[in-house]
């Protein structure tokens, strides 16, 4: 099985674009970078060599402003959802307005996450292809609301595949996955597989209780010294458990 800590760390991961095939483990050598990038969210509270076995099956970019990696280990498919970009760096890039402005802000305030539909067809031709593999799905901020989009989709292509939904202070649903009647099923899709989801949350957090609808079970934790602030990953990292030596560590195995 794949940890709840496997998954928020797969979540902070996506926000890097590093290249499919590339195995985590050995990132620092192959792409530092990226590593050094990663290394400095995790302050120590995590470490790359926990995702030893796993790689970047494939990435997917879209008009809008998706961000979707995927990661495979053991005929394991996670589906991480990237969050906004960086508000800080709106000026040197586009990103920002798709995500803030569209993603973000049309989506609350209409319901309606302009990234979805992409999202969707992205899991369904994954799927299709792989009919093998496990289906995970994960996703911090704005990439909880994707994650919920994505999820609902994986579910309608086979349920049984789709084994863990989890949420790091995410955006959830505002007026369900859009105003559209037709989607009301994927909706029902998701309540219908609570027991699948789990939606955690730092006490403070200025997301999570923007939106009216969040889905199985809702788990909220104290924000950690040393975290950039409530919505930061950094507190997860400290709360989920390491495994060491175990098989049920899911990402990790002996670091």
């Amino acid at each position: 099985d794949i940890s709840d800590r496997d998954l928020a760390i797969l979540a902070q991961i996506c926000y890097e674009d590093i290249p499919s095939g590339t195995r985590l483990d050995t990132l620092s050598s192959t792409y530092p970078s990226y590593a050094n990038s990663i290394t400095s969210a995790f302050k120590e509270a995590a470490i790359l060599e926990e995702m030893k076995g796993w790689k970047v099956f494939k990435t997917h970019y879209s008009k809008g402003g998706l961000q979707i990696a995927v990661f495979e280990k053991d005929g394991q498919l996670v589906f991480a959802c990237r969050g906004s970009e960086d508000k800080d760096v709106w000026y040197k890039s586009a990103e920002f307005w798709k995500d803030w402005i569209v993603a973000d802000g049309l989506g609350w305030l209409t319901g309606f996450n302009a990234q979805a539909p992409a999202a969707k067809s992205f899991v369904k031709k994954v799927m299709n292809q792989y009919t093998s593999y496990d289906v995970f799905v994960t996703g911090h901020s704005l990439g909880g609301n994707v994650a919920y989009n994505l999820a609902s989709k994986a579910l309608d292509v086979d349920s049984g595949r789709v084994k863990k939904i989890n949420t790091y202070n995410g955006l959830g649903l505002l007026f369900g996955i859009t105003l559209g009647l037709t989607d009301v099923v994927d909706e029902y899709r998701l309540v219908n597989n609570a027991e699948k989801i789990k939606d955690y949350h730092i006490e403070g957090d200025p997301v999570f209780p923007l939106s009216i609808f969040h889905y199985g079970e809702h788990i909220k934790l104290s924000m950690c010294e040393g975290a950039y602030g409530a919505h930061d990953l950094y507190s997860f990292f400290v709360h989920l458990p390491r495994y060491k030596n175990s098989s049920n560590a899911g990402g990790g195995g002996s670091w």
